[in-house]
């Protein structure tokens, strides 16, 4: 028994391994919610399109739109802003390749002239044709610095370019005729003059 005993003394026990505790990770709340991406409102079919850039100062082709009546072509270009020789020349002619129905007042002055002459004689006759003539002068002027606008107005045009170059034509034609109505009336002024000269000859 003490043999046992110092036996039991001499083994020593083994020391047992202790494994410390696992500490949880701290588990953060997220109290506020993540806002979600902002989606772009769609536009509605009956909203307007937003307006065009303004136009920068270097663009040559870019054209100027003055205010005022629209016709079928849009807003009055500011570079037609200019005389027309057409309308000064052929007034009534031009407007009906214009669809220009006022520049039929040009007769105005024939039919007043008509009627006054009817009813009126002597230096009131005589007056109310210079009136006359003086209406047809200014309502020439009138078309022709107002043709442009009148012809963007109330006819279509492809272009600005094509406008221009459908003015030019009746421009051209417009000078045309009043060189060769001029022409006429020398010719017939020299065969007045020569006619009554003769005449007066022959007394």
């Amino acid at each position: 028994m003490e043999q046992n005993d110092s036996n039991l003394q001499g083994v020593q026990p083994e020391k047992e391994e202790v494994t410390p505790p696992v500490q949880p990770e701290p588990v953060v709340e997220v109290n506020d919610a993540v806002p979600p991406p902002p989606v772009e409102a769609k536009a509605s079919e009956g909203d307007a399109p937003p307006p065009p850039p303004p136009p920068s100062a270097g663009n040559s082709n870019t054209t100027t739109l003055a205010r005022g009546p629209e016709g079928p072509n849009g807003p009055f270009p500011e570079e037609l802003r200019r005389w027309n020789w057409g309308s000064f020349f052929l007034s009534w002619i031009w407007g009906i390749g214009h669809n220009v129905w006022i520049t039929f007042l040009f007769f105005l002055p024939t039919v007043l002239g008509i009627l006054t002459r009817s009813f009126y004689f002597g230096e009131i006759g005589t007056m109310l044709s210079s009136l006359m003539s003086l209406f047809s002068l200014g309502f020439a002027i009138y078309l022709g610095i107002k043709g442009n606008e009148l012809a963007w107005q109330n006819r279509k045009f492809e272009s600005v370019e094509q406008f221009k170059a459908v003015e030019k034509i009746w421009a051209i034609w417009g000078l045309v005729l009043f060189l060769v109505s001029g022409l006429f009336l020398v010719i017939a002024f020299l065969f007045i003059i020569f006619a009554y000269g003769g005449m007066l000859g022959g007394w």
